[in-house]
């Protein structure tokens, strides 16, 4: 399953997904903790993904039941520029709710959920 969970994320980076527009968004990542909002309460995931050039590394998965509204998270593993941080329904699922997020030195904002 984890081979399995760790090809389906690479083809996804690689290969884009199927995103749909929704309220679902990243909106900022400090270099160490990930805000991001829901339009609704369930189980979402947020994936940080190491890379190092076009191999994938490292993957950390928090994932958590959560109300409506705005949330944060700090993964545990260190995400520098060339990395990726998505959110995702959950991993049974294996829908992304927006772009993926690059990681990078600087504090990163939007409000479009697209990065």
């Amino acid at each position: 399953m984890k081979k399995l969970i760790l090809c389906f994320l690479l083809s996804s980076l690689l290969l884009g997904t199927g995103i749909s527009a929704s309220a679902d968004k990243i909106t900022k990542f400090d270099g160490k903790k990930v805000t991001f909002s829901v339009d609704k309460a369930g189980t979402y995931s947020i994936i940080a993904a190491d890379f190092n050039g076009s191999s994938l590394q490292r993957v950390e998965v928090i994932t958590q039941t959560l109300s409506k509204g705005t949330h944060s998270v700090t993964p545990k593993i260190s995400l520098a520029v060339g990395d990726k941080i998505m959110l995702w329904s959950d991993l049974y699922g294996m829908k992304a709710l927006c772009a993926a997020h690059p990681a990078g030195s600087l504090s990163i904002e939007g409000d479009s959920g697209i990065f």
